[in-house]
């Protein structure tokens, strides 16, 4: 008789089905009773119910995904971990690929199965209890799809992992760090540049979305139903956009891991069962890679402890320690000081690494922009001290003057980065994005402001006093110049309200309960809303008078407000609606936007005397009746 060589093994995979049930049985159980059982328990009936909760449990998924995938990996590789079984199966009368297939699609059928089973009840309890057939198969088979498809990424992620390794507790170790190694590294990355380099804030925008991207636990477990499905099921049956593009990229991610897993399990050594890392090049990648990572969180940790000098040696140590230590899991023994060379050479190149950021050999720190290369400047954070929409929207400069008071500001940071030992005025957090093309550069420096050296040029505190003195800048950042646009065009929907009591101080009742507390307490009732739009108009046109008078709004280096006992604060808030229009590209869901919500808070000081008359005509009773005598008596009592 000829023998055959078979490419699938189905008394294999079943008794892989059979032997771990546990793993698939756990989980066809819960989603029983968190699916079909729960809809035909609940007292609720309607099509708008069924879609709300069926779609609500697609935000499980991911995390039952997660999870499951890596019992499951642990469960069909087991084989590959243990010497006899790995010498049993390579007995099998079974090609490679009939067993990397068969144990691939028992794992895959641990949580497909299932998930039919549930969609097939849940079916029809909807179509018997609550709504039509279309809308429940059509409801019910996105939540199938998104279930499997996110498996199915995790699942083939985690049997790769399974093929890097001989030790099966190794499995759920490697899945773990390869699913947050890159949003890992990134913090930490992060974390050490801003201690080593003076003025890094982070990495840019572009690195966070890949490295999003590349931390599948992060994306997956952020998509939501909507990214999926419309929930007007009601009216249309619609499917977005967004997260079948993310989770059509990740699958496809997954195909390209099934494939390269199978290349791994082809060439796999049987000898291997047992050894933490069983593919040969992964070797001393798996060594460095722990001597890096070891080196940075634990040296950055140990020298923020002891003491911030010695941080760089903390790092070097670690790396050191780190590479010893991965050694030792490689070759499963301790005696692994002979092999020096591959230590001393992670300390010489963490040392070399340290050098470049100490001695500044990429210029980050002393690199200062030419203003007139430059095509915007955004101030993010400049300083807080009347603590309204003027400091929170940051600046946006433009013009040719004004980005050179930046760069004046930028360098006087750089060349006085340890102070003069004088004591500040004022210390202003100073955070800024240089825009020239589509390039970006992003800084941040806490820096001391002096009152003295207002009228000196070149100085940072002559530089902030005259982007404070830019009225016109000031009136646009605060966003007066789109409130106006949108009266032009006719707008009238305007909530404009004056806070006339922004925090009542109760001295005697602070003291006795906490006597550290500066602010006593809020009061919710503290506003009065203007309702007549020719009075909106009136103070609207008062605050500007005021404002471009150098009354209002005012900014000055060194300036302190007795705030809030006499300062009180303006709400202006309105919608202006936009046509329909769909966000484009992956950072987000396909949506519509039809409104967008504006807000202007102005704090007004005694100086502002146009606005507070403007006020007192405006609101002559509600005022009176809270005690207020005169326009000036109401930030002045």
């Amino acid at each position: 008789m000829q023998s055959e060589t078979s490419f699938f093994d189905g008394t294999l995979f079943k008794k892989n089905v059979t032997r771990y049930w546990p793993i698939w049985a756990a989980y066809l159980v819960i989603w029983l009773f968190i699916m079909p059982i729960y809809l035909m328990m609940s007292d609720f009936n309607g099509q708008s119910v069924f879609v709300n909760d069926v779609t609500d449990l697609m935000n499980a998924h991911p995390y039952f995904s997660v999870v499951l995938a890596v019992f499951s990996a642990m469960a069909v590789l087991s084989h590959l971990y243990s010497q006899r079984s790995a010498n049993f199966f390579g007995s099998l009368p079974v090609r490679r690929e009939g067993i990397f297939l068969t144990q691939y699609l028992s794992g895959l059928a641990f949580n497909w199965l299932p998930n039919i089973i549930v969609a097939l009840l849940t079916m029809l309890v909807g179509i018997v209890k609550y709504a039509s057939a279309g809308t429940v198969a059509t409801v019910t088979l996105v939540w199938l799809a998104e279930g499997c498809g996110v498996y199915f990424f995790f699942y083939t992620f985690a049997f790769l992992c399974g093929m890097f390794t001989g030790h099966i507790l190794a499995l759920p170790v490697f899945y773990t760090v390869f699913n947050c190694i890159a949003v890992a590294l990134y913090m930490l990355l992060e974390t050490v540049f801003r201690r080593f380099y003076y003025g890094f804030i982070g990495f840019p925008d572009s690195v966070g979305r890949a490295v999003d991207w590349l931390t599948p636990t992060t994306k997956l477990t952020g998509l939501t139903p909507s990214s999926f499905i419309d929930y007007s099921l009601t009216d249309s049956s619609r499917l977005r956009t967004y997260g079948w593009e993310v989770l059509g990229i990740y699958m496809g991610a997954g195909l390209l891991m099934l494939v390269l897993a199978y290349l791994l399990y082809r060439h796999r050594r049987l000898e291997s069962a047992g050894d933490v890392v069983a593919v040969r090049w992964m070797r001393p990648v798996f060594k460095y890679g722990v001597a890096v990572c070891a080196g940075l969180f634990l040296g950055y940790l140990t020298g923020d402890i002891l003491d911030g000098d010695s941080m760089y040696v903390s790092v070097v140590a670690w790396s050191v320690a780190g590479c010893f230590l991965a050694q030792m899991m490689l070759d499963k023994t301790f005696r692994v000081f002979k092999k020096w060379k591959g230590p001393v050479f992670t300390g010489l190149a963490m040392t070399a690494a340290l050098c470049v950021v100490l001695f500044d050999l990429t210029g980050f720190e002393s690199w200062l922009p030419d203003a007139s290369e430059l095509d915007s400047v955004e101030i993010e954070s400049f300083g807080y001290q009347l603590y309204d929409s003027g400091e929170w929207n940051g600046l946006i400069l433009t013009t040719p003057e004004q980005m050179e008071y930046a760069v004046t500001i930028h360098k006087w940071a750089l060349e006085n980065r340890n102070g003069d030992g004088r004591p500040a005025d004022e210390n202003m957090n100073y955070r800024v994005t240089y825009k020239s093309g589509l390039i970006k550069h992003e800084r941040s420096y806490s820096i001391p402001l002096y009152k003295a050296d207002v009228d000196k040029p070149g100085t940072a505190s002559w530089a902030a006093e005259k982007l404070f003195e830019d009225r016109e800048l000031y009136w646009s950042t605060y966003g007066f110049d789109r409130l106006e646009e949108y009266i032009a065009s006719g707008g009238r929907e305007i909530r404009f309200s004056y806070n006339y009591e922004m925090e009542k101080y109760d001295r005697e009742e602070t003291e006795l309960n906490d006597p550290e507390l500066q602010y006593g307490y809020f009061d919710d009732n503290n506003s009065i809303e203007f309702h007549s739009f020719e009075n909106i108009r009136n103070v609207l046109d008062a605050i500007k008078e005021d404002f471009f008078a150098g009354r209002a709004g005012i900014r000055q280096v060194g300036r302190e407000y007795t705030w809030p006992e006499r300062c009180r604060s303006i709400d202006i808030t309105w919608t202006e609606y936009a046509p329909l229009s769909l966000f484009d590209g992956l950072e987000g869901p396909s949506n519509t936007r039809r409104s967008e919500y504006r807000n202007i808070m102005i704090t007004i000081t005694p100086e502002a005397t146009k606005t507070l008359e403007a006020i007192w005509n405006a609101l002559p009773e509600e005022l009176g009746a809270w005690g207020y005598d005169t326009p000036d008596s109401i930030v002045n009592n």
